[in-house]
């Protein structure tokens, strides 16, 4: 069986080429930053929190929201969710949250901070409030992968697996 090349995982270099692509076009003017998020998300230890998992959830914003623009928020939630990753279920986000300010501070309002800590803190149970539109695209957005054909689910399956060996 063949599998169409949308279908395919992506490679974690040709993941973090896109990203790198998004970023640009997302905020030209904090290059520097794009790139440490970027380093992060690909650091070696990282197996299903990775470039990949980005880029997917990145992409599956894109499709929740279409035709609309991706609100400002829920994309640097995205960008931030797993920033931090050590593979320790809610300390990962919470460290993701507390970093949000760090790298955002000075670029982005504090409002805006505050919304984004927010939403990367939703990441951890993913079950947003009826009324969290911001929250329930980014939950959805981190969850999408379960929704994808069967080898991208079985890789992301054999990836998890990895990360707790």
């Amino acid at each position: 069986m063949r599998v169409r090349p949308q279908d395919r995982t992506p490679r974690r270099d040709i993941a973090a080429d896109r990203l790198r692509e998004r970023w640009d076009a997302f905020a030209p003017q904090l290059p520097e930053l794009g790139e440490e998020l970027i380093g992060r998300w690909g650091e070696p230890h990282r197996r299903y929190h990775d470039v990949r998992h980005l880029a997917q959830c990145l992409q599956a914003l894109d499709e929740l929201c279409a035709p609309e623009p991706v609100p400002r928020t829920v994309l640097l939630g995205a960008w931030l969710h797993d920033a931090v990753y050590a593979g320790e279920p809610g300390a990962d986000e919470r460290a993701s949250a507390e970093l949000v300010r760090d790298l955002l501070g000075g670029f982005v309002a504090d409002d805006e901070i505050d919304e984004v800590q927010r939403l990367v803190l939703g990441t951890i149970e993913h079950d947003p409030a009826p009324d969290d539109t911001a929250g329930a695209l980014l939950s959805d957005a981190d969850l999408s992968v379960l929704a994808l054909n069967r080898g991208r689910y079985h890789v992301y399956v054999r990836e998890i697996g990895r990360a707790h060996v």
